[in-house]
């Protein structure tokens, strides 16, 4: 019935006469160039000059004002344009004329402020560019972004991209994988990409939900007997500033209302938000503490199945593992469970070797507690059975704190070698590209929002009996060659005493 009743009324409607109405004609929308020419020209100049060729096409009053002068002349005015140019600073070997070196300073070329004529002439600081991409001779501009391609001669695939508004440095092309989140990418393929994406770690960076605690330890050793060495430890937090995805801060924590065992304890690991003090000293204990970085809250954990010293511990699929470090027929590994708060055995490893778990540095990989140890090099322990397997270190010397995992990698600093990474399928150890880290005198390594964070100490050139702790951010990227550092500026933390030196670095998120 509607359906009859709907065309009977449109076919009365079409024999009536048209009925006169005195509403006005709609006017057709104003176009974008019936704006005033001078805000047309002030959003014009605030768009990239990659797309004007874009705006040609669109009509022909884009295509003049895209061509005129007065747009020139306006960027001009705002900055919007600069020039970069690299001079090279090269020497012939005397001894051998085809030996030729040579390093590259750059400049950029702008307008002074509020000026169409004059111009300023700075030097730019990129040294937070690996060298080859430094001294690249292919190097093109799109836009405001700078592609340094491989162009030396050694023989590379990984390039770089700078934005010269922003200041960020990027490897592109790269597939990232899951930092914190596993389980959430095993949801969904949209849960992984958002999981995965440059946006949450600059959201998480902006909100300020991770930091690192660093711990420095001052020792000093009896003149009567050198074999006598005592330390105090010094808790720092480096977190960013507010509201900013760059600028960090580096704050002392006033760590004394914990037992100074567990100040000084080498067995610290972070889970969320919270940090775990295991006995690691050489006093016999059960007794743990669990601080909370958000409350602020410190509370007893259960005891420990048997009494420990120096032990090897690691996070591994929920479960915090601590190995040696007991006393004779006790059991050498046990397990903290996260969900129930209640210790648990742990099968035995197969390499009961006591060294290795006292001694060694832990580390998660692949269900596994790995022990970088001077002794024994690299034994790691297998949490489902109990073998061990072990390969050997490369020669140099290491840094306790400069061990760390990221993305289920695991990564050394060498003073050798600079930073490399385990390869567990080769059982190999590998040299991380592209990264010129200089020779520093102590090292300190954990992930900062997706990124490695890489402090090191120096000597201070302006305070006698003083050290540097310096600080950068470096990207890391897998490529058909292994892995591809990217680092950012460095950053002067603290000036401390000489006699500090790096203990702990635990990312807290």
């Amino acid at each position: 019935m509607t359906t009859t009743n709907v065309a009977v009324s449109n076919r009365d409607k079409r024999h009536k006469p048209p009925q006169e109405t005195n509403q006005p004609p709609m006017s057709s929308p104003s176009s974008f160039t019936s704006l005033p020419r001078d805000l047309v020209l002030n959003i014009l100049v605030r768009l990239p000059k990659r797309l004007y060729p874009i705006l040609c096409c669109v009509s022909k009053n884009l295509r003049s004002l895209v061509l005129s002068d007065e747009i020139q002349e306006t960027r001009s005015s705002l900055g919007k344009d600069s020039l970069y140019v690299c001079v090279k600073d090269g020497t012939i070997d005397e001894e051998n004329i085809f030996t030729y070196t040579y390093h590259c300073h750059w400049f950029n070329l702008r307008r002074v402020e509020k000026s169409n004529t004059e111009n300023v002439f700075v030097s730019v600081d990129f040294s937070f560019l690996p060298e080859h991409c430094r001294r690249s001779t292919s190097v093109v501009a799109y836009g405001p972004e700078m592609f340094f391609i491989p162009g030396t001669n050694h023989y590379s695939t990984s390039f770089r991209i700078f934005d010269t508004q922003s200041g960020n440095l990027c490897v592109p092309m790269t597939k990232r994988v899951a930092y914190g989140s596993p389980i959430l990418c095993c949801v969904s393929k949209n849960l992984r990409s958002l999981v995965l994406s440059d946006e949450i770690q600059e959201t998480r960076s902006s909100l300020g939900k991770d930091s690192l605690y660093v711990c420095v330890k001052d020792g000093t050793i009896d003149e009567e007997n050198i074999f006598t060495y005592t330390y105090h430890c010094h808790w720092f937090n480096l977190r960013r500033v507010e509201k900013s995805n760059t600028e960090n801060v580096f704050v002392s924590v006033d760590f004394s209302f914990l037992p100074e065992h567990c100040r000084r304890s080498t067995s610290v690991v972070a889970y969320g938000p919270e940090m775990f003090f295991i006995p690691g000293t050489n006093h016999y204990s059960t007794s743990f503490r669990i601080f909370d970085t958000q409350s602020g809250n410190v509370r007893q954990g259960p005891s420990l199945l048997a009494y420990r010293t120096y032990n090897c511990v690691a996070l591994v699929g929920g479960k915090i593992y601590v190995i040696g470090g007991c006393i004779e027929g006790d059991p050498i590994a046990e397990s903290f469970n996260l969900k129930t708060e209640a210790w648990e055995p742990a099968l035995c490893p197969h390499d009961e070797e006591s060294r290795i778990w006292i001694h060694g540095i832990g580390a998660p990989l692949d269900r596994k507690v790995c022990a970088v140890s001077l002794v024994q090099g690299l034994t790691c322990y297998d949490t489902r059975d109990g073998s061990c397997e072990s390969s050997e270190l490369p020669f140099g010397i290491w840094w306790k704190s400069g061990v760390c995992v990221i993305d289920n990698v695991l990564y050394v600093y060498f003073s050798s070698y600079g930073l490399m990474w385990y390869d567990t399928e080769l059982r190999l150890w590998r040299v991380v590209y592209d990264l010129d880290l200089g020779k520093p005198q102590g090292v300190a390594m954990a992930e900062y929002y997706g990124k490695l964070a890489f402090l090191w100490e120096k000597p201070s050139l302006l305070f006698r009996g003083s050290k540097e702790i310096w600080c950068r951010m470096i990207g890391l990227a897998r490529s058909e060659e292994g892995f591809n550092g990217a680092a950012e500026p460095s950053q002067l933390l603290r000036i401390v005493p000489r006699t500090f030196s790096f203990h702990h670095c635990l990312s807290v998120g």
